[in-house]
């Protein structure tokens, strides 16, 4: 695998099916090795990059949201772009390791929800005796009155209303719900999402609850936590590919490295 073609920019947009812009934007954050400048000032791309890009593409061509896989992601593309290899191998494995803490968290998730769903039916409202006002709630889970404002509007959780006082409060049964949405929230799962599981809930399907975490309606537009798990599924499926790119990487390193010294 020597040094072998130069690519131009358009050259590796058109090979990854991106934007020109998004190539230069890799390079401009170091997530690929600087590119070499022709007499005229055009960047010159080699295999190298190649590889790089294929390895950008496994962590960027699949959409997700949480903070610890796109920092990992990050530290990654930076060691392979110093062509670093122990490090790069040191930081896939840190990088796989938090997608497969993510799908934990997901698959619990699932499986908390389920579990709820197939005990709430059977507490008693009447056994409830605290109650609990917006304020109260949001700072039990940390979260902004707003946003308990917000899943109450979205119909993730229902409020009384005490005619008397003219104030709003949530039973200590919708409290457990106020967890369950909060940790569905906490895994990556978006509203839209909980909503439809909620939904099947409140309508009697509790066998529906976790599975409809997954599977929007078709003509719905949705958000990679509409799909959280099958997402972070498919990313792990591209992650594991990426040491034999980093293998070849390390190959290609050598063989142009040896050719350099004959030079």
């Amino acid at each position: 695998m020597t040094k072998g073609n130069i690519y131009r920019v358009i050259d590796l947009a058109r090979m990854f099916a991106v934007h020109p812009n998004t190539i230069r934007l890799y390079e401009k954050l170091s997530y690929i090795s600087k590119a070499q400048r022709s007499k005229n000032g055009y960047r010159e791309f080699t295999e190298l990059h190649v590889l790089q890009l294929q390895i950008c593409r496994k962590i960027f061509g699949y959409p997700f949201t949480k903070r610890a896989i796109r920092k990992t992601g990050d530290a990654l593309l930076h060691a392979i772009a110093k062509q670093d290899w122990q490090m790069s191998q040191r930081r896939y494995e840190d990088y796989i390791a938090a997608i497969r803490n993510e799908i934990q968290l997901a698959e619990q998730a699932g499986k908390i929800l389920l579990d709820w769903s197939n005990t709430s039916n059977t507490q008693d409202d009447n056994t409830e005796e605290k109650r609990y006002n917006r304020k109260e709630v949001a700072e039990i889970f940390g979260v902004t009155v707003e946003a308990v404002r917000n899943w109450e509007r979205n119909g993730l959780v229902h409020a009384n209303h005490c005619e008397s006082a003219k104030t709003t409060y949530y039973s200590e049964k919708m409290l457990v719900r106020f967890h369950v949405i909060y940790m569905l929230r906490q895994a990556g799962y978006s509203i839209s999402a909980i909503h439809r599981s909620m939904s099947d809930f409140d309508h009697s399907k509790e066998t529906n609850v976790v599975v409809s975490l997954h599977q929007p309606e078709q003509d719905e537009l949705f958000s990679v936590g509409d799909r959280w798990l099958y997402e972070l599924r498919k990313l792990e499926n591209e992650g594991i590919q990426i040491p034999n790119i980093i293998n070849q990487l390390i190959t290609w390193s050598k063989e142009n490295s040896q050719t350099s010294t004959k030079k």
